[in-house]
């Protein structure tokens, strides 16, 4: 936050697990995700909006290279536990992320542990994947064979 008050940004390159004092890195995981969702709290709780508005910027630049991480499940948690239920700026974000990778998610147990543990995040990833144009088309009806009547929903994208 004292960086952003002096020169209008931060850097969000950290890493878990890099080699302290030494010129060669440790393989570590990426942390921007976790770092940029506690720079919006703090951002939150000090009425910064404009550092808010640039650590959900921050965040989104961060997706395409943590997304798919334990890091976006941290962060998520961070978040959820962390703001207002109403406070959507940070969470829609995440949610736009989590809807368009929900099939390599869904098979993540971090983020699995994570949708069971805080309802609120397994919630607001169904509300987005219903608001997907594939998922809103109609149940087509296949002609009877026989008895019964046969509905068939489309399938997910």
């Amino acid at each position: 936050m004292i960086d952003f008050i002096y020169t209008d940004s931060y850097c969000d390159n950290t890493t878990i697990g890099t080699a302290v004092g030494s010129s060669q890195k440790a393989p570590g995981v990426p942390q921007s995700l976790l770092l940029n969702t506690k720079i919006y709290i703090i951002a939150d709780k000090y009425d910064i909006q404009i550092l808010k508005l640039y650590a959900v910027k921050k965040y989104s630049e961060a997706l395409p290279r943590e997304g798919l991480t334990s890091s976006f499940s941290s962060s998520l948690r961070l978040m959820y536990e962390q703001t207002l239920e109403n406070d959507r700026l940070l969470k829609d974000r995440a949610k736009s992320f989590a809807r368009d990778h929900y099939r390599i998610l869904a098979n993540k147990e971090e983020f699995q542990a994570l949708c069971k543990e805080i309802g609120e995040v397994a919630a607001d990833v169904l509300k987005a994947l219903a608001d997907l144009p594939s998922f809103n088309k109609p149940c087509a009806r296949i002609p009877p064979c026989g008895k019964k009547d046969i509905w068939v929903s489309p399938s997910p994208p």
